[in-house]
This record gives structure tokens, sequence and C-alpha cells, in this order.
């Protein structure tokens, strides 16, 4: 009650009490929070006007437009999907954020303003694709981090895997 807390490029770096000077106070009615987490994001989609949407108004149509959309891509437009990935990050560090969880389909990754885990999404249908699969995930989990960047996977959702089991 009746501090006061210094903040200076975003960090506090003092406090104190009521008959003390500080240098510059933080104002009026505010809360301090330490910087939020966002766990799940596709950054690679932050170029977007708008969101991907389902020609058919299926979840079905919606995945195939989605498949399209990074087909046509390809890596002749690598760098674009880098500037999405790092336009994306400024939007989450604007908007409060100071750790993410990306979900990452290229190579790629650029080195982001904001710490987080680059999640390498593990996707396949076919029991053929498993050895493939596993082989590039020890390869992407071998990755060096960076200051900002840690590296994990991101097996993707039941309906996109086969079942392991023998029986029909």
């Amino acid at each position: 009650r009746n501090g006061w807390v210094d903040v200076e490029d975003g960090r506090v770096v003092a406090v104190g009490a009521d008959g003390e000077t500080p240098t510059r106070i933080v104002r009026g009615e505010c809360a301090i929070l330490p910087g939020l987490v966002n766990a799940h994001t596709h950054l690679e989609f932050s170029g977007l006007d708008r969101p991907i949407a389902s020609p058919d108004g299926t979840f079905a149509g919606w995945v195939g437009a989605v498949v399209a959309h990074r087909q046509g891509r390809g890596s002749a437009t690598c760098g674009d999907m880098t500037a999405d990935i790092v336009r994306g990050a400024h939007e989450l560090v604007s908007g409060g954020s100071g750790y993410v969880g990306d979900i990452v389909t290229t190579d790629s990754y650029p080195e982001l303003p904001v710490r987080g885990t680059a999640f390498h999404e593990v996707l396949g249908l076919g029991r053929q694709d498993v050895a493939t699969r596993l082989r590039d995930a020890e390869l992407r989990l071998n990755r060096p981090t960076t200051a900002a960047t840690t590296w994990g996977l991101s097996p993707h959702a039941p309906y996109s895997c086969t079942l392991n089991s023998g029986r029909r």
C-alpha cells in the first residue's frame, strides 16, 4: 500500500515504499503481471489476412484447406513463412506473452523475440511412415537450442495416426 514500482524497458528495476523518491513510477490503477504463456500457437499462419475457412463448412473440409495452404507455400516461399513466424511472435509479445509453445512444420525456424519451445509436428497416417517419422523426430530433437528457443515434439491428433494394434 502506497508503494511504488520503477519500470524500465518493460522490466521492474526497483520497488519502494511511501516516503522514498523513485525516478519513475507506474501510476494509476494497474496490475503488474509476469509474462503470459501462449502454449499452443501456429505462428506460421500469422501472415494470413483471415483464418482459413472450410470450403464446405465441415471439419474435414477445413483440414483439407489447411493442408492445401501449406502445400501451396512450398519451399520457394520459406522466407515468407519465416517472416510470418516472426510477425506472430511480435504480436504475442505486444499482447503480453513472455513464453510461447509454437507448433512447427518447417525446418527453417527463426530466432524469436520471445522465449519458447518450438514443437515439431509429427504427422503421418500410414504404418510405413513410422520409421521415417521416428528418424525425423530424433533429428529434430537434436537441433541445438538458442537463447530463446528449445525444441520438442508435438504428436498430431489421434485421427491423423494409425492404430498400432494388430487387431482388426
